[in-house]
């Protein structure tokens, strides 16, 4: 999911930023335009025998007449140098015959941000938005005779569906509203920044096993978030696939805790194993409603677990064997928030299958918060989540958490084993 090329970034107030990338790296090229001129440039542009940057490009336009030596000409805002000149601004284009055959934003003779073309009989063939000499973002087609034809997004001149389905082989368009990725989709690289229209993310079982850092930060139309089974991880549940055939019978006493100790000792590290390096972050997505992400997904990120600035967000979801070695569980701040439901063998590197080890549960470096949430009514923790969870565990400044469910009663749950437990400021609590 890397940029490649010139990305037109559409803003609400009609201004277009424009970035020019090479396989997901910005080349420090770049501008922002408005309907009427250039009003930034980034990095040093070399065009020609002119060279202009941010600081000196915006104080040499002026307005003037630059011919082409087959006859075309462009009118209107110029960069000049000596007696050297380009389009950089708002202006029109005529042809050798002087008929006019563009209104808008052009740059170095290619058409960027909001421009019209016209038929050679003067009406309008298309408005909109254009990126590198070609349609890019919402524009309207007409024909010969002015008659609408089409209004639609565009990318990189070809007419794009806000709705795309499949493995993510073919391009990306930037407008797109909704992002829905098969199993096992083609792509490695994860980075949605540029997909600012996205109104909903669901991505399949199978994806993404090399991503070490899930970020979702600033797409302010995401109203939802899915995410399948065995996604985001490099540890599949096939290596699990027996951890229920054989039963266990678990000793609590503290005078065997060594010998399950020296078990785990023995047992040969995962060749992946868990990254602190792996984290997981959703920021500043101001419409975010749901969260949903499915079995073993981020079974093997260790790093942080982060949600912030989410005003929206109602409902959390996840299922069972996620997020096995997150160190730090914390939620605070989001007050439309109602329902936490997480699954069994959740944030714990120690599962049901396993031979209980005491002393493996006692990590009091992992701690648990969930504070500030005003609207939350109730929290569902499966059995084994949170397991070695053996620092705090807080729940603060909830006041209208209504339920408490951790675990199966009349069943060894086995979570938060050796934590401590701090309830404050919850007044309506019926059901622990």
């Amino acid at each position: 999911m890397k940029p490649n090329g010139w990305i037109s970034l559409i803003l609400s107030n009609r201004e277009c930023v424009v970035l020019q990338f090479n396989n997901g790296v910005f080349m420090n090229q770049g501008f922002v335009v408005n309907e009427q001129k250039v009003l930034k440039v980034f990095g040093n542009h070399q065009i020609g025998a002119i060279s202009y940057n941010e600081e000196q490009s915006i104080e040499v336009v002026v307005e003037g007449i630059v011919d082409l030596d087959h006859g075309s000409r462009f009118e209107g805002l110029v960069l000049t140098d000596n007696k050297f000149g380009i389009p950089f601004g708002y202006g029109e284009m005529y042809d050798d015959d002087g008929i006019l055959v563009y209104k808008g934003i052009m740059i170095n003779w290619k058409r960027f941000g909001y421009g019209t073309s016209y038929h050679n009989n003067g009406c309008i063939e298309y408005e909109g938005y254009w990126c590198d000499d070609k349609r890019f973002g919402i524009g309207k087609v007409y024909d010969r005779y002015g008659k609408l034809v089409n209004e639609c997004e565009w990318c990189n001149g070809i007419e794009s569906d806000i709705d795309y389905e499949g493995d993510g082989s073919e391009p990306l368009n930037t407008g797109m509203k909704h992002l829905k990725l098969t199993d096992n989709c083609v792509l490695v690289d994860w980075d949605v920044s540029l997909l600012y229209n996205l109104e909903s993310i669901e991505i399949g079982d199978d994806c993404f096993g090399s991503v070490k850092t899930f970020k979702i930060n600033g797409l302010n139309r995401l109203k939802t978030i899915k995410i399948g089974n065995r996604s985001f991880t490099q540890t599949k549940n096939d290596e699990y696939e027996n951890e229920y055939e054989n039963e266990y019978e678990y000793e609590y006493e503290y005078e065997n805790e060594y010998e399950y100790e020296n078990e785990y000792e023995n047992e040969e590290e995962d060749e992946n194993g868990d990254s602190e390096s792996k984290s997981f972050h959703i920021l500043n997505c101001e419409s975010l409603e749901s969260i949903q992400i499915g079995e073993y997904s981020f079974s093997d990120f260790a790093g942080d677990f982060e949600l912030k600035n989410l005003p929206q967000l109602q409902s959390i979801q996840i299922s069972d064997d996620c997020f096995e070695s997150v160190q730090t569980f914390k939620i605070d701040g989001l007050n439309r928030l109602k329902t936490i439901k997480i699954g069994s063998n959740s944030f714990s590197q120690m599962k049901s299958s396993d031979v209980w080890n005491c002393r493996k549960a006692d990590n009091k470096s992992k701690s648990f918060h969930i504070l500030n949430c005003e609207s939350l009514e109730s929290i569902q923790i499966g059995e084994y989540s949170f397991g070695d969870f053996a620092g705090d565990f807080e729940l603060k400044n909830l006041p209208q958490l209504q339920s408490i469910q951790i675990g199966t009663i009349g069943s060894t749950s086995n979570n938060f084993f050796s934590s401590s437990f701090v309830i404050r400021g919850i007044d309506m609590i019926l059901n622990i």
